[in-house]
């Protein structure tokens, strides 16, 4: 009688051995771990100059070569990605963020040709690398190199920027970028992460209409950057996170899309009044920040048309005048922040019994009155 084979020993002599059978969830966490476990013993291995799958240093790595998709985000790897990556060349997804990975980035990630998301943030990545490098990487939609010790160099693309991937997303956040990348030909893009930098110029009018009207997310935080070039009637329609604020931005305050569920301007020199109708502007927006500006006069009496805002922070100014009623007795705002104005008003209103406020700071402001509550 011929006895069925051993599972565990097959396991035991390959890890990548799959069982004869319908692929249960148990099986399919097991496959899984298998293949975690391999990857996590050549990476290794391959980082201490020898495996022990074989008698050639890129054995364990070949057999992974029909991988699509391998995302080894915050697994507590660390040391360098090995050379042997390069034979990972049907990879499409490689995600790698939130590890302990140092070193320059690889060429073996550049032989990757298949790659349309790689994300790397999160690491400690250092040294220097031109954006142009990835035009290697054709078929490459998703970039996130965010959070290194990375220093990026984006002058070759601003000569040339169709030599670029066309990129859905890219995230270069704390990417020591001294200049803004020429994206203009982006067609394609919705999500542009470039804070944290230290760009030093002013925002470009064609930032507003890339991705042809498809931007979805933009934040431009913490920079140096102190003028908008035709801010105003350019904004793509569909933006709905813009967060601009820690920059050296001032003059008039632009008027935010239609649609933005989240707007930032805090922390900036913006010396105007708010817009007669900023409540037309902000009637879908969440959140919104003025705090830490140097903007005068009212706050318009339109903010009560905002009927969807529960974070307001317009601190750290110089307006006056009264508040609008609607804020006080609003039954949707969560987070009022009016703190440090030249309010004078006697308070307009009383907490009605569906007030949701959590935070009301009206402090460093010429205030009389008191609330009742209904």
């Amino acid at each position: 009688m011929i006895e069925p084979p051993d599972e565990n020993q097959q396991a035991f002599e390959d890890p990548l051995y799959v069982p004869v059978g319908p692929i249960t969830k148990a099986r399919s966490k097991k496959i899984k771990e298998a293949i975690n476990g391999l990857i996590q013993e050549i990476w290794v291995d391959s980082n201490v100059g020898h495996s022990k799958l074989g008698p050639k240093e890129d054995e364990g790595f070949d057999r992974l070569a029909n991988l699509i998709y391998l995302n080894l985000s915050n697994s507590g790897f660390s040391g360098q990605i090995p050379k042997e990556f390069s034979l990972l060349t049907r990879l499409s997804t490689l995600g790698l963020s939130s590890n302990n990975l140092e070193g320059p980035i690889p060429n073996s990630v550049f032989e990757l040709r298949c790659l349309s998301f790689l994300d790397l943030s999160s690491n400690k990545f250092n040294g220097k690398i031109e954006l142009s490098k990835f035009k290697k990487l054709g078929n490459l939609t998703d970039l996130s190199l965010s959070y290194n010790n990375l220093s990026i160099n984006a002058t070759l693309c601003n000569l040339s920027p169709s030599i670029l991937p066309m990129f859905t997303t890219l995230r270069l956040a704390s990417c020591r970028l001294t200049t803004l990348p020429d994206l203009s030909g982006q067609s394609s893009l919705t999500h542009l992460d470039l804070s944290q930098n230290q760009i030093h110029e002013n925002i470009p009018s064609w930032i507003w209409k890339i991705g042809n009207g498809s931007l979805v997310y933009l934040n431009l935080s913490h920079n140096l950057l102190e003028d908008l070039h035709e801010p105003f009637s350019t904004f793509t329609p569909y933006l709905s996170i813009l967060d601009l604020h820690s920059n050296q931005l001032h003059g008039q305050i632009p008027t935010p899309p239609i649609f933005c569920s989240y707007v930032d301007y805090s922390n900036n020199s913006f010396t105007s009044s708010i817009p007669e109708d900023i409540g037309t502007y902000i009637f879908f927006t969440i959140f919104f920040s003025l705090s830490k500006n140097n903007i005068t006069g009212i706050i318009p009496a339109s903010i009560c048309n905002a009927s969807y805002l529960r974070f307001l922070d317009f601190s750290d100014n110089a307006l006056s005048g009264m508040i609008p009623s609607c804020l006080i007795g609003n039954e949707i705002l969560e987070d009022l922040n009016l703190r440090r104005n030249k309010l004078s008003a006697t308070i307009p209103g009383e907490f009605s019994g569906n007030c949701l406020l959590r935070t009301l700071d009206l402090n460093g402001n010429l205030l009389e009155g008191k609330f009742q509550t209904l």
